[in-house]
Protein backbone atom coordinates (compact mmCIF):
# COMPACT_ATOMS: atom_id res chain seq x y z
CA UNK A 1 0.00 0.00 0.00
CA UNK A 2 1.34 3.74 -1.27
CA UNK A 3 1.87 5.95 1.27
CA UNK A 4 2.10 9.00 -0.67
CA UNK A 5 1.02 10.20 -4.30
CA UNK A 6 4.49 10.80 -5.29
CA UNK A 7 5.54 9.55 -8.28
CA UNK A 8 7.68 6.17 -7.60
CA UNK A 9 11.35 7.01 -7.82
CA UNK A 10 13.57 5.26 -10.01
CA UNK A 11 15.12 3.12 -6.76
CA UNK A 12 11.33 2.21 -6.06
CA UNK A 13 10.85 1.19 -9.50
CA UNK A 14 14.05 -0.96 -9.25
CA UNK A 15 12.88 -2.49 -5.90
CA UNK A 16 9.33 -3.36 -6.72
CA UNK A 17 11.21 -4.92 -10.45
CA UNK A 18 13.56 -7.00 -8.31
CA UNK A 19 11.07 -8.40 -5.85
CA UNK A 20 8.65 -9.71 -9.12
CA UNK A 21 11.94 -11.38 -10.79
CA UNK A 22 12.42 -12.83 -7.36
CA UNK A 23 8.49 -14.26 -6.28
CA UNK A 24 8.27 -15.14 -10.07
CA UNK A 25 11.63 -17.55 -10.08
CA UNK A 26 9.59 -18.65 -6.53
CA UNK A 27 6.69 -19.23 -8.30
CA UNK A 28 8.47 -21.17 -10.83
CA UNK A 29 10.30 -23.51 -8.06
CA UNK A 30 7.07 -24.05 -6.77
CA UNK A 31 5.87 -25.05 -10.01
CA UNK A 32 8.47 -26.98 -10.87
CA UNK A 33 8.43 -28.94 -7.39
CA UNK A 34 5.07 -30.16 -7.67
CA UNK A 35 5.30 -31.68 -11.51
CA UNK A 36 8.35 -33.94 -9.99
CA UNK A 37 6.36 -34.62 -6.59
CA UNK A 38 3.63 -35.84 -9.00
CA UNK A 39 5.72 -37.54 -11.58
CA UNK A 40 7.36 -39.52 -8.59
CA UNK A 41 4.00 -40.34 -7.24
CA UNK A 42 2.91 -41.87 -10.24
CA UNK A 43 5.78 -43.84 -10.50
CA UNK A 44 5.68 -45.55 -7.61
CA UNK A 45 1.84 -46.14 -7.91
CA UNK A 46 2.50 -48.04 -11.12
CA UNK A 47 5.95 -49.46 -9.33
CA UNK A 48 3.06 -51.06 -6.87
CA UNK A 49 0.86 -52.09 -9.60
CA UNK A 50 3.27 -53.81 -11.38
CA UNK A 51 4.71 -55.63 -8.52
CA UNK A 52 0.91 -56.45 -7.42
CA UNK A 53 0.45 -57.68 -10.72
CA UNK A 54 3.39 -59.97 -10.87
CA UNK A 55 1.90 -61.51 -7.68
CA UNK A 56 -1.09 -62.56 -9.20
CA UNK A 57 0.47 -63.75 -12.21
CA UNK A 58 2.93 -66.05 -10.71
CA UNK A 59 -0.22 -67.52 -7.95
CA UNK A 60 -1.80 -68.78 -11.59
CA UNK A 61 1.24 -70.90 -12.24
CA UNK A 62 1.80 -74.59 -10.79
CA UNK A 63 3.79 -73.90 -7.54
CA UNK A 64 4.74 -77.86 -7.93
CA UNK A 65 5.34 -79.48 -11.18
CA UNK A 66 4.63 -83.00 -11.56
CA UNK A 67 6.95 -85.38 -12.52
CA UNK A 68 7.02 -87.32 -15.57
CA UNK A 69 9.16 -90.19 -16.42
CA UNK A 70 8.75 -89.59 -20.21
CA UNK A 71 9.51 -86.17 -19.96
CA UNK A 72 11.90 -83.39 -18.37
CA UNK A 73 10.79 -80.10 -18.45
CA UNK A 74 10.91 -77.18 -16.68
CA UNK A 75 9.29 -73.73 -16.46
CA UNK A 76 9.21 -69.88 -15.21
CA UNK A 77 7.64 -66.56 -15.44
CA UNK A 78 9.54 -63.66 -16.30
CA UNK A 79 7.63 -60.45 -16.36
CA UNK A 80 8.10 -58.51 -19.56
CA UNK A 81 7.35 -54.39 -19.46
CA UNK A 82 7.42 -54.65 -23.39
CA UNK A 83 6.89 -56.86 -25.81
CA UNK A 84 10.50 -58.43 -27.47
CA UNK A 85 11.66 -61.53 -29.34
CA UNK A 86 14.17 -63.78 -29.31
CA UNK A 87 15.87 -66.23 -31.34
CA UNK A 88 17.32 -69.14 -30.25
CA UNK A 89 19.46 -70.83 -32.19
CA UNK A 90 20.54 -74.39 -30.42
CA UNK A 91 23.40 -76.80 -31.22
CA UNK A 92 22.85 -79.60 -33.78
CA UNK A 93 24.30 -81.87 -31.19
CA UNK A 94 20.91 -80.72 -28.87
CA UNK A 95 19.18 -83.10 -31.12
CA UNK A 96 16.00 -83.52 -28.14
CA UNK A 97 13.28 -81.63 -28.97
CA UNK A 98 12.83 -78.33 -27.39
CA UNK A 99 9.66 -75.95 -27.04
CA UNK A 100 8.98 -72.40 -25.46
CA UNK A 101 5.56 -70.61 -25.09
CA UNK A 102 5.46 -67.34 -24.42
CA UNK A 103 1.96 -65.03 -24.25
Amino acid sequence: MRLSEEPYSREDKRLLASVATQAGGALENIRLAEQMAERIENERRLAQEMEFAKQVQARLFPQKFPSLQTLEYAGGCIQALQSRWRLLRLPRAAARPFGTCAG
